[in-house]
């Protein structure tokens, strides 16, 4: 009785070697910097995920290219710098609109790096005395004091550790906050955008819980 020799051919072999294949790991992290990379829309640092997912989602296509029978996830890859590109350029185009416009007109945008003194030294920058008297723009976070709400007066630092976790600022980190018109805040650890008219002291000055303070400002408005 003859046998189809195609029969053998199909038959199991347990001795035939399996070929097996994993995913792209960069191709992987591509997907999880794409999905961190949406915080970007709230914090614009956080935009860089973008980056680093393009960069994970490249160098897994090109891993895969290289190790065609070892590593699969091509499609993975395709779709994380599809995202990853999206939100660069959502986010990025976002918070590149915000700059250009948050400024009010007439006013000067003014950041804590341009009046911090150096560590010990207790006067005001030439930037600082630059502005002196001038309508500026901005933007910090409220350092924490014993009165929490109904805020009308407070002090102003430029960086997140010093007012959420136990900072201790220099004088000419610290701006001093008197809102007009009447209105009033809580206290918050959001980020807030300030214009008004800025002021450099004569002398160093204390607040009621004794925090010293070189600079002021009274603000017009108050986000």
């Amino acid at each position: 009785m003859n046998q189809d020799p195609q029969s053998h051919s199909n038959a199991y072999d347990p001795g035939a070697e399996v070929e097996y294949r994993t995913i792209s790991r960069a191709a992987i992290f591509s997907i999880v910097f794409g999905i961190l990379s949406l915080f970007g829309f709230l914090f614009a640092g956080l935009v860089f995920f973008s980056v680093l997912g393009i960069a994970a989602s490249f160098y897994g296509m090109l891993g895969i290219r290289r190790y065609p029978r070892e590593l699969t996830g091509s499609n993975v890859a395709v779709f994380g710098m599809i995202f990853c590109g999206t939100t660069l350029i959502a986010a990025g185009g976002m918070h590149t609109y915000i700059y250009l416009t948050e400024v009010p007109p007439d006013h000067t945008r003014l950041t804590f790096g341009e009046i911090k003194a150096p560590k010990y030294r207790n006067s005001p920058t030439p930037r600082a005395l630059e502005m002196n008297g001038k309508k500026v723009f901005i933007k910090g976070y409220t350092f924490p004091g014993k009165q929490k709400k109904n805020l009308s007066q407070f002090l102003l630092v430029g960086d997140f550790g010093q007012c959420c976790f136990g900072g201790d600022p220099e004088p000419s980190h610290l701006v001093k906050v008197s809102i007009k018109n009447g209105r009033k805040i809580d206290y918050s650890t959001r980020l807030r955008k300030l214009s008004g008219t800025f002021r450099v002291l004569k002398q160093l000055s204390r607040n009621d819980e004794g925090k010293g303070y070189l600079y002021e400002i009274t603000a017009d408005d108050i986000k």
